[in-house]
């Protein structure tokens, strides 16, 4: 009887180490958030206006969105991140359009943190024809 009650025990134990073990895995809930920070589009013509969004996405990329405000259906609207800010008249750093349908999403070579200190202004242009004339426009980075 005695044999009975310790293989019981160790039987019991090793069941809850099992338990205890499995419960311990990675736990999702622990993950950070990701990382966003979002800009207001400035109107500077057509009644143009929205936000633009950068989420991190991987070390050394980072997700652009934009969401246009007041551009009409159907709209092609090329996006550029620029150098500078946006009295600068800086030249086109990265290409973040064209935004089509007030919706816009891309993906820049460039790392969450190092966007954040970029100096540098987003532009959403008219057009591809009329590149010139700017529908909206907000510094970014450094420029803030």
């Amino acid at each position: 009887m005695k044999n009975y009650w310790k293989t019981a025990l160790w039987s019991m134990m090793l069941v809850l180490f099992a338990f205890v073990a499995v419960s311990c895995g990675d736990d999702d809930d622990d993950e950070e958030p990701l990382k966003t920070k979002t800009y207001t589009l400035e109107t500077v013509a057509a009644g143009v206006g929205g936000t633009v969004t950068f989420t991190e996405a991987t070390s050394s990329t980072t997700t652009v969105q934009i969401a246009l405000t007041g551009a009409p259906d159907g709209g092609v609207h090329p996006a550029h991140i620029h150098d500078g800010d946006k009295e600068s008249n800086g030249p086109v750093a990265f290409n973040i359009g064209p935004v089509e349908n007030s919706t816009s999403t891309a993906t820049v070579n460039l790392g969450y943190d190092e966007l954040l200190n970029y100096n540098g202004y987003v532009n959403v242009h008219l057009s591809a024809d009329s590149l010139q004339v700017v529908v909206a426009t907000t510094n970014i980075g450094s420029n803030e």
